[in-house]
């Protein structure tokens, strides 16, 4: 495939009207296919595979990067660890050495669940259900002239991920060029540019690429009639009128020591994919309730489900954007070889030695009346080593809360969130 001619066979259903969220995760140094639940999913096994050790792996991450993202500064927060996680798990089969020892220390405590990986994929994008659907996908950029090892490739082919060459010394903007069109198509023009020659270089020897793009619709839409300037609080206890959209729906509420967590579904009937708003008793408790998040408790009670009742739930409409540098995160969680002259990707190419120079992520959401649009991509850049009625029940969102974008039947958390000021993109 050339470098001009990467599409996606997913281009007719991204260009559908609906709501979404998309998250990529780029390995710099290699590019990405885009594989849509029609291409990916096969027949469902009659008693689906257990996918918790991975799905605890890397809901571990989600919540650990949630965490530090929140102390790095107050600003609001959006990504997909979960599509970091998945990105890193491409690239650990290529490490050896202490680069591959590091890489296995952050992404498996307990077990490695590679095997795992392909039966994850079918079954997350596999959304049997009006309102919601998935894709997800990974490619590799390759420096022209540079073989891949056989193993690796077919490594990257079980987890549906295509091998290209790209000529980032002779051809840099068109390498760069070809990638951001391909981000472009698989976040449905969400993220239209995130490579740039200073994350591809001349000298830059591989990009890796992993996506995921969620389109989800409420089961209950509210109604923009309905949206209105109301007070949100900040943490500094001022206010500030943002746009609240307010309806009676049916949702599932419960009560932890200091938040409460409400659960609103999207799609219809089966309603698997759910956003989970975890909301401090305090205008300004939301650090410390992220800081003291645990995933085993908030496991525990998102399974005790209460039934669904009818709520009156305001919450805030909002748009973030945002961007990292994950180097200095992931340095502070173990990796720290694989950015070293010391660093060993032998197992992707023998012809050269390849040390990780760039690690970028970036995420958009847009939520509103209708449902959720959203957008992530992580990128990691390799170069030489070198009324009458009682009043119903109320859930008002209206401080700073933190959120969850999670597979109810897998438990899988694909993307997390905080919102301290939702008028700030």
């Amino acid at each position: 495939m050339s470098l001009q001619s990467l599409k996606h066979p997913t281009r007719r259903w991204l260009q559908r009207r609906s709501l979404a969220i998309a998250a990529i995760t780029l390995l710099l140094s290699i590019p990405l296919a885009f594989v849509s639940a029609r291409t990916v999913a096969e027949e469902m096994r009659s008693e689906p595979l257990d996918l918790s050790p991975l799905v605890s792996e890397q809901n571990r991450l989600s919540i650990d990067m949630l965490r530090r993202l929140c102390k790095a500064d107050d600003k609001n927060i959006f990504c997909s660890p979960m599509n970091i996680h998945m990105a890193l798990s491409l690239l650990k089969p290529a490490a050896n050495g202490p680069t591959k020892d590091e890489l296995r220390s952050l992404l498996y405590r307990d077990e490695n669940p590679d095997s795992l990986y392909r039966s994850f994929i079918e079954q997350m994008t596999d959304q049997d259900q009006t309102g919601v659907e998935i894709s997800m996908g990974s490619n590799l950029w390759l420096r022209s002239g540079l073989d891949i090892r056989s193993k690796y490739e077919r490594l990257l082919a079980d987890r549906f991920a295509g091998v290209d060459h790209a000529d980032f010394l002779h051809e840099q903007d068109e390498s760069i060029s070809a990638i951001n069109d391909w981000v472009s198509d698989a976040t449905a023009g969400r993220i239209p540019k995130l490579a740039s020659r200073d994350t591809v270089t001349k000298d830059t020897l591989m990009f890796l690429a992993s996506a995921i793009y969620f389109k989800g619709s409420w089961s209950e839409a509210f109604s923009k009639r309905s949206t209105l300037p109301r007070d949100f609080t900040l943490a500094d206890g001022t206010t500030k009128e943002v746009p609240m959209m307010q309806k009676n729906i049916h949702i599932q509420t419960m009560d932890g020591d200091t938040y409460r967590i409400g659960i609103l579904p999207y799609g219809d009937k089966i309603r698997r994919m759910e956003m989970v708003i975890l909301l401090p008793d305090r205008h300004d408790g939301l650090n410390s309730m992220i800081d003291q998040m645990d995933l085993g408790t908030l496991n525990t009670q998102l399974s005790m489900r209460p039934k669904r009742r009818g709520t009156l739930v305001t919450l805030p409409k909002f748009e973030l954007s945002s961007s990292y540098d994950l180097i200095p995160h992931l340095q502070q969680m173990g990796i720290k070889t694989a950015f070293t002259d010391a660093a060993d990707f032998s197992g992707m190419t023998q012809q050269d030695r390849i040390k990780l120079s760039v690690v970028c992520h970036k995420a958009v959401i847009q939520v509103d009346e209708e449902g959720t649009v959203a957008a992530a991509v992580t990128g990691v850049g390799g170069i030489r080593a070198t009324s009458v009625p009682p009043p119903p029940p109320t859930f008002n969102v209206d401080r700073p809360f933190a959120f969850l974008i999670r597979d109810n039947q897998t438990g899988s958390i694909l993307f997390v969130g905080r919102v301290n000021d939702p008028s700030a993109k």
